[in-house]
């Protein structure tokens, strides 16, 4: 039986703390939240609260952000390299995609949506820089969970943490509850503790009060979309002390309100000019899909 009401809860009681949240509010006189996200979360807030949304793979704003459809040239490219691996083999071979959301499996691999192949892709190029499989990992904006499941689907003991919006929160818990993950959503900074075996949702707010330590920080757009002074407060924590980044984001994209200053057209430079500050080891790449690129840094 699915469990819609949990979620919403959930999502209720972020949302008080959210409003509530003197720390986050001294920190980000604006929200830290770009304009266009802060669009799609009033509409998810309104569906999951509001409507049954069990298929919410198929909401508009899914389509638009998080879950792709529809094959194209990348898709073809994508499954080479998978296909190019040990893992990526793996992958294939084992690969069962939780039917939670009710995805469509549209892809070029029977039984799996064009979205889990980029998950997949993904986790194949993050071994190219990731030699083993890390006990940690934190991912700033984490889509509806999809990567978190694919990863620990082969590395069950990870601690993952997933940093993200209310709304997010809520779709993540009910994807990874109904595909047999354990969750845990804490209620205060200082409850949070990274697990073995457990996935932890955090709220995008209790980022100036987080101690906790990773090997492996992943964030696939939600870094480079996020506002200058959220992406200090993470540069402040040392990618909390990860050994690893992982991160794709896009050559240009519109800064946010508090942004607009004259160095503006500047925010990936002063992004990409801190980690090379605290990384010994930097790659940037273009990404094979649009105007985007990937970085991958590490201090090995």
């Amino acid at each position: 039986m699915k469990d819609l009401e949990t979620p919403r809860k959930i999502l209720r009681t972020l949302l008080d703390k959210e409003m509530s949240d003197s720390d986050w509010k001294s920190s980000f006189p604006f929200s830290g939240v770009h304009p266009f996200w802060e669009k799609q979360r009033l509409k998810l807030r309104d569906y999951i609260l509001n409507h049954d949304y069990s298929g919410f793979l198929n909401h508009s704003v899914a389509r638009d952000t998080f879950f792709r459809v529809g094959q194209a040239p990348e898709t073809k490219h994508e499954l080479s390299v998978i296909k190019g691996t040990d893992l990526g083999r793996s992958i294939l071979s084992m690969m069962c995609e939780p039917d939670v959301g009710e995805p469509l499996k549209d892809s070029i691999v029977p039984g799996m949506s064009t979205s889990m192949l980029g998950m997949a892709y993904n986790l194949v190029r993050l071994f190219e820089v990731q030699k083993a499989w890390p006990n940690e990992v934190v991912e700033l904006g984490g889509g509806y969970g999809s990567f978190s499941w694919l990863f620990t689907q082969f590395w069950p003991v990870a601690s993952y943490a997933i940093i993200d919006l209310p709304e997010m929160i809520a779709l993540q818990y009910y994807f990874l509850e109904a595909a047999g993950r354990k969750v845990v959503v804490p209620k205060d900074p200082s409850e949070v503790v990274l697990g073995s075996s457990e996935i932890t949702l955090i709220p995008h707010y209790f980022l100036p009060s987080l101690r906790i330590h990773t090997a492996l920080f992943y964030s696939t757009f939600a870094l480079t979309e996020s506002s200058r002074s959220l992406q200090q407060e993470v540069e402040k924590l040392r990618y909390f002390g990860a050994d690893t980044l992982f991160i794709a984001g896009q050559l240009n994209s519109q800064p946010c309100p508090e942004d607009m200053n004259p160095q503006s057209d500047s925010l990936h430079n002063l992004l990409i000019g801190e980690i090379v500050e605290q990384f010994s080891k930097v790659c940037i790449e273009r990404w094979h899909i649009g105007r985007n690129f990937l970085l991958t840094a590490t201090n090995n």
